[in-house]
């Protein structure tokens, strides 16, 4: 992956082991129920949201766990 850069969420979530995978597209999915308008980028190298030309929250997968982050 480091030679690599990932340009979409697809290919970011295709990164990590089936469970991993599982969850973090669950949470995909969540956030485009609750803002479907949204639209996916990747920003620093993990999953955003951007809404108006803002970004609205961030998620990632890690080692041991996966984060969100709002701002």
């Amino acid at each position: 992956m480091a030679d690599k850069k990932i340009s979409t969420v697809d290919e970011y979530i295709k990164t990590f082991p089936g469970g991993t995978q599982a969850q973090l597209e669950s949470i995909r999915q969540t956030i485009r129920k609750v803002v479907p308008q949204g639209i996916e980028k990747i920003s620093y190298g993990i999953p955003a949201i951007n809404l108006d030309g803002k970004y609205l929250i961030y998620f990632a997968g890690w080692n041991d766990h996966i984060s969100l982050y709002p701002t």
